[in-house]
């Protein structure tokens, strides 16, 4: 008797995984045409100026520039500063 429900059992098993399979791969096809559509769409659009952007200046006044015993923040600053 155990034998008819644990094929029953295998079978649903195998039923619900197809259906699980078939839905990723679904989703996964529209999420992929939905990135492509989009890239096509950005290859497409004009190219602008952009040579007056505002741009983020920092001073260096608000960063803590004073040396460290840790060689590696030194490197950091110094990486900082050349910026």
């Amino acid at each position: 008797m155990p034998i008819p429900v644990l094929t029953s059992l295998v079978i649903i098993f195998i039923i619900w995984l197809n259906y699980e399979i078939h839905k990723s791969s679904n989703r996964s096809k529209k999420d992929m045409d939905l990135f492509w559509n989009r890239e096509k769409e950005s290859n497409a659009s004009r190219r602008t100026d952009i040579s007056n952007l505002n741009y983020i200046v920092i001073s260096t006044a608000q960063l803590p520039m004073a040396d460290s015993l840790d060689e590696t923040i030194n490197s950091y600053r110094d990486t900082i500063i050349e910026l």
